[in-house]
């Protein structure tokens, strides 16, 4: 199965959720919380499959920085490396 893809049209990398969890280093579970928060920008693809925009992971995703959530815990958003 290919884990990325390149939108015809305007050419941007997409990927699978599974595979943008890998590409981050983030449990897949986070990336569907980040999709449902609006922190990611996603395509739906024939069959209603979900296609993640790699490039707007990076803009979300930047390691060293931290992000707690409003209840002070993990909501799916990244920690500090210790």
């Amino acid at each position: 199965m290919t884990d990325l893809f390149t939108d015809p049209v305007d050419g941007a990398q997409l990927a699978r959720p599974s595979h943008a969890a890998r590409l981050v280093g983030v449990h897949v579970r986070s990336i569907y919380h980040w999709i449902a928060a609006g922190k990611v920008r996603v395509r739906y693809a024939a069959g209603g499959i979900v296609l993640v925009e790699v490039a707007s992971l990076f803009t979300r995703h930047r390691p060293g920085h931290a992000r707690v959530g409003r209840r002070g815990g993990d909501d799916g958003d990244v920690q500090p490396a210790a």
